[in-house]
């Protein structure tokens, strides 16, 4: 029975995961507005930054506590205060790791589509106006420019 639900889990894990992935991706960025990549720039820089605190505040648990778990008996309460701080510190730098990966991916991303943008593009796209005044519909054109 436990095996069924950790299986679960895991497959409603991995659903959520792989549904998440088109938020972030290249052709997400290419449709946003310069305003909104300078807002993700600014957000992803704070969580990179997060990110690098954590591996080094980790790494630091890390050593400190093979260093106190090494320094006293096994049996000695001091020690159980070593296998606590070396396992917090695996999953502090563990966690910090994978921010600063994923957050560092995501400025390059937007770095690229705001060093792209600096190119004329002009778009035409079909739109619908509306007249409140008369309830009337008309077809008509957008024209896009971006420089």
């Amino acid at each position: 029975m436990k095996l069924i639900f950790y299986l679960s889990l895991f497959c409603l894990l991995f659903e959520f995961t792989c549904q998440g992935q088109n938020k972030y991706s290249l052709e997400y960025f290419q449709e946003s507005s310069p305003e909104q990549l300078k807002n993700y720039l600014m957000q992803f820089h704070k969580k990179k930054n997060a990110g690098i605190i954590l591996t080094l505040t980790g790494s630091a648990l890390f050593i400190g506590g093979v260093a106190t778990f090494n320094h006293y008996d096994l049996f000695d309460d001091r020690a159980g205060v070593g296998v606590g701080m070396f396992i917090s510190g695996f999953i502090v730098t563990s966690i910090g790791a994978v921010m600063w990966g994923t957050y560092a991916s995501r400025i390059k991303k937007v770095r690229k589509i705001l060093n792209n943008q600096n190119e004329l593009s002009i778009t035409l796209a079909p739109c619908i106006l509306n007249n409140n005044g008369y309830q009337d519909i008309h077809p008509g054109l957008t024209l896009k420019l971006n420089f």
